[in-house]
């Protein structure tokens, strides 16, 4: 083979080589993964949306029973994933990046979110001794029994309304109760 033979032959190749590299570079890539809960087990039925620039509507799936989803042909660009369940608190995952053909894994736990609590009646259970003017009722159920709290809304009204927003949230439901005590008492 001649010198000139064997320099178009390279020259070929190398063309041929690029052709393929761009052509790898410019397909659609795949977004996948599993939703479970912090302790590790899978979340089926979570809804998976995606959202971004380059997708004409955002697309939704729902995780199998094994807690996987799975996004396939999408075009390379950046992506939000947003993760949600009943009973979970929401997850948002903003800036994913899909390349070019690119397969890419993103593995979430979700929270558990506090159960919803049932209103507070307009009319207050009385505490032992009864109610003074200005103070609501609130019953703390514990595994040792009630304790039942007189929250004094006239004495202390910001640490009052903070403390019934908290409670109104559930954000108290499953906790703990601690004592803070000093050496001395």
């Amino acid at each position: 083979m001649s010198s000139q033979s064997r320099r178009l032959a390279l020259i070929g190749l190398i063309i041929a080589s690029t052709l393929a590299l761009v052509h790898a570079q410019s397909g659609p890539g795949d977004l996948f993964g599993k939703v479970t809960d912090v302790a590790g087990a899978p979340v089926p039925g979570a809804r998976v949306s995606l959202s971004g620039p380059l997708l004409a509507q955002p697309q939704t799936t729902v995780t199998s029973s094994a807690g996987v989803y799975q996004f396939a042909q999408l075009p390379p660009g950046s992506y939000t994933v947003s993760f949600t369940m009943t009973g979970f608190f929401p997850l948002t995952r903003g800036s994913v990046v899909i390349g070019a053909g690119a397969h890419v894994a993103l593995d979430v736990a979700l929270a558990l979110a506090p159960a919803p609590v049932p209103a507070r009646d307009a009319t207050p259970t009385p505490a032992p001794g009864g109610l003074k003017p200005g103070e609501v009722a609130v019953e703390l159920e514990t595994a040792l029994g009630k304790i039942l709290i007189a929250v004094d809304m006239t004495h202390a009204p910001i640490t009052s309304t903070n403390f019934l927003k908290y409670v109104d949230g559930g954000f108290y439901n499953g906790g703990r109760v601690h004592r803070v005590t000093r050496p001395d008492n």
